[in-house]
């Protein structure tokens, strides 16, 4: 896990450059934030990133399909602000 005291934007957006706002996955993103006064974790695909939040989505993408309908009530947004750490997990290690 890569702890930072301050996870920035362009940070993330060097690492999963190959991922975000692309047609494909490459990679999946492990990463811990606060939420309230608790740390969680969470695994997912990195899909966007704007200023304030990196936007995971549970699914795999790929050009040839669509997300799935239910992809809107299950992705999260998560404050860069809120995140502690991070690692980046190369699909190709775990399909």
């Amino acid at each position: 896990m890569t702890v930072r005291t301050q996870v920035t934007e362009e940070e993330l957006r060097e690492v999963f450059a190959d991922t975000l706002d692309k047609g494909t996955s490459r990679s999946a993103i492990l990463v811990q934030y606060h939420e309230g006064e608790q740390v969680r974790t969470e695994i997912g695909i990195p899909y966007s990133l704007s200023k304030e939040a990196v936007e995971l989505g549970p699914y795999f993408k790929d050009i040839i399909t669509a997300p799935p309908s239910d992809y809107h009530e299950r992705k999260r947004q998560i404050p860069i602000s809120d995140i502690v750490g991070y690692r980046r997990i190369e699909l190709s290690d775990i399909l």
